[in-house]
């Protein structure tokens, strides 16, 4: 999987919490978008895992690691050396 610095991933997070899953190495740049499901509602503090790869290399480029819903819920991501999180603020 690859992104370019003007890419834009969307990713849905609901009741079954999707993971995309990347055989191989993972190289972000450009922004993440997410969107709640309809029934879904995150849990202050609660961490998602949205990325799953065997290797992880850059980083989005939000400002602030900050990733915001629609609804305005507002995520902080977080990184390691094969996941991609989001953690409710």
């Amino acid at each position: 999987y690859f992104e370019t610095p003007s890419s834009e991933l969307r990713l849905v997070i609901d009741d079954l919490n999707a993971t995309l899953v990347v055989d191989g190495t993972a190289s972000l740049a450009g922004t993440l978008v997410v969107e709640l499901g309809p029934k879904f509602k995150a849990v202050d503090g609660e961490t998602y895992t949205v990325i799953k790869a065997g290797d992880i290399e850059g980083v989005f480029e939000n400002p602030g690691n900050e990733v915001r819903a629609e609804d305005g819920s507002r995520f902080v991501s977080g990184y390691s050396e094969n996941e991609v999180t989001l953690k409710l603020r």
